[in-house]
């Protein structure tokens, strides 16, 4: 890999920096215990930053009632997340409030969608897409 890396431990509304491994957790959403694991690699570094290296996180994956989007802002204006179907149409759009730089979290609720393969892009206050990444919505 031409840049440094994190590798980012998501573990259902909490998040750990670790190498590699996995951790029991109650899983807010059943009550069940079980792993809920999704391994990211997070770009860092100035070589990172000069190749436009961006990404956005989206857990769980699948969703049933409700997903999170993780991405870092820019703070310029207000950010928006949309949700997009498979022939391009936006079926959600989400305005995130403004002036907060850095690490976002944004949870996004699937009612009003049908099962099915989505897309979903975050776009800063300035009308440049921060990243995009695909979300499976099983009812």
């Amino acid at each position: 890999m031409p840049y440094d890396s994190t590798y980012t431990l998501l573990l259902t509304g909490m998040e750990k920096r670790k190498t590699l491994g996995s951790t029991l957790l109650n899983d807010s959403y059943s009550g069940l215990q079980r792993p809920m694991v999704q391994f990211s690699t997070v770009a860092t570094g100035a070589e990172a930053e000069a190749k436009g290296v961006r990404g956005v996180g989206i857990w769980p994956n699948p969703s049933r009632d409700e997903f999170v989007v993780e991405y870092v802002s820019s703070g310029r204006g207000e950010d928006r997340i949309e949700v997009v179907d498979l022939f391009g149409r936006v079926v959600l759009r989400r305005e995130v409030g403004a002036g907060i730089v850095g690490e976002r979290l944004v949870g996004v609720r699937t009612e009003g969608l049908s099962s099915g393969s989505y897309r979903v892009r975050v776009i800063d206050g300035a009308g440049m897409e921060v990243g995009s990444g695909g979300v499976m919505v099983v009812k």
